[in-house]
C-alpha cells in the first residue's frame, strides 16, 4: 500500500518547524514509519539550491520556479517516492504549494500554470497540506535577518495568498489559526492529520 504524503506550510517564522517535530512525533506513537523532510533542501541538490535562492537572490520568480522544479525533482526521486513505495508517512516542512504561493500567486507566474507544470512532469503535491495562518509580527523577525526571498514578500501579502490557495483546493489544503501556543497549535493540526490518517489505514487494510 502506497504511503502518505502530509506538508506544512505557511510564511516565515510561524513555527512550521516545530510543528513538524511534534507531528512526527505524535505519528510515530501510531507504530507508523514516519519520514522527516523539508523543501528546499531535503537532498545535497536541494541544500546546494537552497542556499542559492535564500541567500544570494535569483531576481526572477522564473527562475525561483524551475530552481524549486528541480529541487522537487530530485527530492522526489532521492526521498519521496522511495518512502512512499515502502508505505511511510513523509512530513514535509513545505512542499509545492510554497512555490504556488511565492512565485505562482506573488510572483505572476499563475498558480494553476505552477500546478499544471507539477502535473506535466509527475510531481507530487501532498495528500494534505496544513497551512499555518498567523497576523504579521514584527517580533518574530527581531533576533533573525530576513533571507533574499523574505526581504522581497510582504507578509500579509504571502497570508493572503495562502488563504487564497487554502480557498481554491480544500481538498487538499487546511487552514488552521497558528496565532496560539505550540501545545494548541500542534492539536489542531492533529485534528486535521487524524482523519487523513484514517481514511488511509483504511484502504490499506
Amino acid at each position: 500500500m502506497r504511503g502518505l504524503y502530509i506538508a506544512l506550510e505557511g510564511a516565515d517564522r510561524v513555527g512550521k518547524s516545530t510543528q513538524v517535530q511534534k507531528l512526527v512525533k505524535r505519528l510515530k506513537t501510531l507504530e507508523l514509519q514516519v519520514v522527516e523532510t523539508q523543501e528546499p533542501g531535503g537532498t545535497p541538490l536541494g541544500v546546494e539550491i537552497r542556499r542559492l535562492v535564500l541567500q544570494e537572490g535569483t531576481g526572477s520568480p522564473l527562475a525561483e520556479l524551475f530552481l524549486f522544479l528541480a529541487d522537487r525533482a530530485e527530492h522526489q526521486h532521492r526521498v519521496l517516492e522511495p518512502a512512499l513505495k515502502r508505505g511511510a508517512v513523509v512530513v514535509s516542512d513545505r512542499s509545492a504549494y510554497s512555490t504556488v504561493a511565492y512565485q505562482g500567486i506573488l510572483g505572476g507566474m499563475g498558480a494553476e500554470r505552477v500546478l499544471q507544470l507539477h502535473d506535466e512532469h509527475g510531481l507530487l503535491i501532498p495528500d494534505l497540506a496544513v497551512v499555518l495562518d498567523m497576523p504579521e509580527d514584527a517580533e518574530r523577525w527581531e533576533d533573525r535577518a530576513m533571507d533574499a526571498v523574505e526581504s522581497r514578500t510582504p507578509q500579509e501579502e504571502l497570508r493572503r495568498a495562502y488563504r487564497e490557495i487554502a480557498r481554491r483546493w480544500p481538498d487538499r489544503v487546511r487552514l488552521i489559526d497558528a496565532d496560539g501556543s505550540a501545545r494548541d497549535v500542534a492539536q489542531e493540526i492533529w485534528q486535521e492529520v487524524w482523519q487523513t490518517v484514517v481514511t488511509w489505514r483504511e484502504g490499506r487494510g
